[in-house]
């Protein structure tokens, strides 16, 4: 897991895409597409953007149905090839949230990791997603993260491949 400290719980996600890292690259900082191709994305409302930092409001749906906005800053480093977060204002039920993409090409394709940290605001996240006999709360919190990671990675892999974008 890339070395971010002080935060309690973490995952990786990788997928590889049989397209140039570069492609693939493009297509995750591309913010203003997001909404286009992204399902559980529902509107970016970028604030700044350099080319190598952005800083956006993004607005998803989430697992009950609601739009949750989060606001985010990226640093996008095209030369070491990763794409790095956090979030100032992530949902409510997280303290911090950060992470990022790392783009290898190997085997003829792009192999894209996507990684994510936190801490939850626990009494928040306890109230929303309350332990039950089959998962914790912060193992509910993690299938959440996961399951949007993974939808992302598999929806750029099928855009890519396909020749959508």
């Amino acid at each position: 897991m890339s070395d971010i400290k002080g935060f309690k719980y973490g995952f990786e996600e990788e997928i590889a895409i049989k397209r140039p890292w570069l492609d693939v690259y493009s297509a995750l900082h591309n913010l203003k597409a997001w909404p286009e191709y992204l399902p559980h994305v529902k509107k970016i409302d970028l604030i700044y953007d350099d080319g190598h930092y952005q800083e956006f409001r993004m607005h998803v749906t989430s697992t009950n149905g609601d739009i949750l906005s989060v606001r985010s800053i990226r640093k996008c480093d095209q030369n070491s090839k990763e794409i790095q977060f956090f979030q100032p204002e992530p949902p409510e039920y997280l303290k911090h949230h950060c992470g990022g993409w790392r783009f290898v090409e190997k085997d003829g394709a792009c192999h894209v990791t996507t990684y994510h940290k936190w801490n939850l605001k626990n009494e928040i996240a306890e109230d929303e997603f309350p332990s039950n006999e089959k998962e914790s709360t912060a193992e509910q919190v993690e299938k959440i993260l996961k399951n949007h990671a993974k939808l992302a990675l598999s929806t750029w892999k099928v855009i890519l491949e396909e020749g959508i974008l």
